[in-house]
């Protein structure tokens, strides 16, 4: 039986393939163990030639009002070895009020600028050092000559991108600022992201978090993952063909819905927030069409959720009238790992990831995390989880609580 989009089976499975298949096309060139399962197999993370070929600095500004400069936000566009290009913005606080660096990936679409340098800047002025980090080619909103000559480039390399391989590309920007001479940043990093960037953050904590598998567990990138908080997690289990029209059911809902969430933020004087959100380039374009789309429907948020070390940290953010957030299977995903927290919003879309609302709310998880920071440091097993999330232990309890049905 053929799906509802007409598009027959046999290409659906060829363009949005099984996530260790979308890998394989992606260029892996291994794997390390990782952990064990429930059933005591073997949890493999794969790897792939993402180093960097070259740092472009771009120039750097101050932020804050003019009376009171708060900080400097610097600007560096990264050259990799898997052909894409990758901007990032490195704020960092003259007051720094907290022992870790936060880390932003991109929704879907998104650039660097507009509601996510809000975000950046709310995070900066509060004493909290972050890096935000483009998806692959978001680095010009503007075409130029060269942009035209790469877009050559960009249909080789694009159909190659994968979400597991986007994260580590991630880590290895994340990894080259921290250990900068010139930025000095805390190890300890926080990963947080909506929507595309809510998969890349749980890829952020999976991959930040490797080691060389030698005796003294050296790690590989030489970071600690400390926290993670994803807003719109989506599609957790890869997308089948008969459900391809979900997506076209899911952007009708969000059509009508968005003009609301923008009227909510013209009244909250907010709207210039979605200033330099999109991009016209059609390199990033045509990268996110051909290359991060289909990821996106492959499943690997599943398979990098089960990857995530068994004690990461963080509270997870999942809208029920989001037609692309699979509840089920991200309740059974994270039900097992005692210190994640999975907050299912209520009367909330996909397009509320620019809501205030859930914004200030993350903004006090951070706050409070950059308190326990200070106090605990590098003492994962202090932090009090429950005060940051904002959750009770018996919140936590009662989300974890079938395991417990199950085994009785």
């Amino acid at each position: 039986m053929r799906n509802p989009l007409h598009l027959p089976k046999e290409m659906y499975d060829w363009v949005v393939p099984e996530p260790q298949e979308r890998w394989r096309r992606s260029g892996m060139t291994g794997e390390v163990t990782v952990k064990q399962d429930a059933d005591g197999h073997d949890v493999n993370v794969p790897l792939f030639n993402v180093g960097i070929n070259s740092c472009e600095p771009l120039g750097s500004r101050e932020f804050g009002p003019k009376q009171n400069r708060l900080g400097r936000v610097h600007v560096d566009l990264y050259h990799l070895k898997d052909g894409m290009s990758r901007l990032t913005q490195t704020w960092i606080p003259y007051d720094v009020q907290a022992e870790f660096t936060g880390t932003s990936g991109m929704a879907f679409t998104t650039m660097v600028e507009g509601y996510d340098q809000d975000r950046a800047e709310m995070m900066a002025t509060v004493g909290i050092p972050n890096i935000q980090i483009s998806a692959e080619q978001g680095d010009m909103h503007w075409p130029s000559l060269r942009d035209i000559k790469r877009l050559g480039q960009t249909a080789l390399h694009a159909p190659k991108i994968s979400i597991a391989k986007s994260s580590q590309a991630e880590i290895e920007i994340i990894a080259h600022l921290v250990s900068s001479e010139k930025y000095d940043l805390p190890r300890l990093i926080e990963a947080h992201g909506d929507s595309r960037g809510s998969m890349t953050s749980f890829g952020r904590a999976v991959y930040g978090g490797l080691t060389l598998g030698d005796v003294d567990n050296t790690p590989m990138y030489d970071l600690i993952p400390l926290w993670i908080d994803p807003k719109a997690v989506v599609i957790h289990d890869r997308l089948p063909a008969d459900k391809l029209h979900k997506v076209i059911t899911w952007l009708i809902h969000e059509a009508l819905v968005g003009p609301q969430v923008i009227a909510d933020l013209a009244i909250q004087r907010k709207l210039l927030s979605l200033r330099g959100t999109a991009s016209l380039n059609p390199n990033f374009l045509f990268a996110s069409a051909i290359g991060t789309a289909p990821a996106l429907l492959s499943g690997e948020a599943g398979e990098l959720t089960g990857m995530l070390p068994n004690d990461i940290r963080g509270f997870a953010n999942g809208y029920q009238r989001d037609e692309l957030f699979d509840q089920e299977n991200w309740e059974n995903a994270i039900r097992p790992l005692p210190n994640l927290y999975l907050n299912e919003v209520d009367k909330a879309v996909h397009a509320h990831l620019l809501s205030m609302r859930g914004l200030l709310r993350q903004m006090g998880r951070l706050e409070r995390l950059a308190q326990e920071s200070r106090e605990h440091g590098e003492n994962l097993a202090a932090y009090n989880v429950h005060h940051i999330s904002g959750r009770t232990a018996e919140q936590f309890a009662l989300q974890k609580s079938f395991d417990l049905q199950e085994a009785a």
